[in-house]
């Protein structure tokens, strides 16, 4: 076991989570590594330490303060009026019809690959000599 995965399994270890095959190696290495018992030692005095805070629930007072605070900014941001300069608006539908004419022209090439394609298919099962329209 190396330094870096005991370290991470302190913290399991102190919070009840490692199994009974994890501890064997783990403790194995603790007692054989100074810097991984010193990190342990100070993990499980703050981990001891927060054990005997107080939770303690902020008062009715403030909860409302901040559901105010919320509904004033939330009806800011929806009361927010949004404006774009000329420029940016012709940029914009510039780039949108030359978007447009991209996927036209992109859209148009396919089909006439495809079309070729079609009609390279046609003639190569056709019998020679034979045309699309001699169909008796």
């Amino acid at each position: 076991m190396n330094c870096q995965t005991t370290k991470e399994q302190i913290s399991q270890l102190l919070d009840n989570e490692l199994r009974a095959e994890e501890l064997q190696p783990m403790f194995q290495h603790l007692s054989e590594c100074e810097e991984c018992r010193k990190f342990f030692l100070q993990t499980k005095d703050i981990h001891d330490s927060a054990k005997t805070l107080e939770y303690i629930t902020a008062p009715k007072v403030i909860d409302q303060k901040f559901a105010v605070l919320g509904m004033e900014q939330q009806q800011s941001f929806l009361s927010r009026k949004f404006t774009i300069s000329v420029p940016s608006a012709i940029y914009s539908i510039g780039a949108v019809i030359v978007l447009m004419l991209f996927i036209y022209v992109s859209g148009t090439i396919q089909e006439k690959q495809i079309a070729e394609q079609y009609r390279q298919t046609m003639s190569l099962t056709m019998p020679y000599g034979a045309s699309s329209y001699d169909r008796n």
